[in-house]
């Protein structure tokens, strides 16, 4: 499916996009406040989130010894 511009409405791209929308201006902020170097947001907000993704399947399904 795709939106009125052509563009994929659904898949890993559109939601990655959504992720870095989401994130980016926290990072930002963080950034503008100097509590960290500058960098690429983009990959940060992509590693802030995949370590979120990462703890939530983590905590949801225990590593079993």
């Amino acid at each position: 499916m795709r939106d009125a511009n052509g563009a994929l409405a659904f898949g890993a791209e559109t939601s990655a996009r959504a992720d870095v929308d989401a994130l980016e201006p926290i990072v930002c902020g963080v950034q503008d406040r100097r509590k960290f170097r500058r960098c690429d947001t983009v990959l940060v907000t992509l590693a802030v989130k995949s370590a979120i993704n990462s703890a939530i399947v983590r905590l949801t399904h225990p590593h079993r010894a």
